[in-house]
């Protein structure tokens, strides 16, 4: 019963992702969707564990509105100018889970001011962001 419900909830992590990459939640896109979810080959779950993806899961419903609140501060900046700051690694990442650590890139990566770009260190991102150049990161002027 265990691994039915973590692979109930790999297909529909797949199909949550294809129906936010295409934009669409119709009828159409989510069979198709939920083909390709299915023929997606499968990697090792039987070592996942629910306690931490679930959480993960959860983070993760929240990002269409990160991403409409980001886009608009995009639109908003003038001058953009590159800056490389760091942020902590998620909990769950931190343990070294794959799939955590991949839901933790993609929730940073998916909204349009930010992306990774690498490890600072064992317990931080390093992150590539895009701020306003009249500010610098601790909003002194130039």
């Amino acid at each position: 019963m265990k691994n039915l419900i973590r692979l109930f909830i790999i297909i529909s992590f797949r199909l949550l992702l294809w129906c936010l990459m295409t934009s669409s939640f119709d009828a159409k896109n989510i069979g198709f969707g939920l083909i390709i979810s299915c023929l997606i080959p499968f990697g090792q779950y039987k070592n996942l564990q629910l306690r931490s993806v679930l959480p993960e899961l959860l983070l993760t419903l929240k990002l269409p509105i990160d991403m409409l609140i980001e886009s608009i501060k995009v639109m908003a900046i003038k001058n953009p100018h590159d800056k490389f700051t760091t942020i902590e690694i998620s909990p769950m990442a931190k343990k070294n889970s794959q799939l955590s650590i991949f839901m933790d890139i993609f929730r940073i990566t998916f909204t349009p001011m930010s992306m990774v770009v690498g490890r600072a260190d064992d317990d931080h991102w390093k992150i590539h962001t895009i701020v306003s150049s009249k500010s610098d990161q601790y909003g002194e002027h130039k």
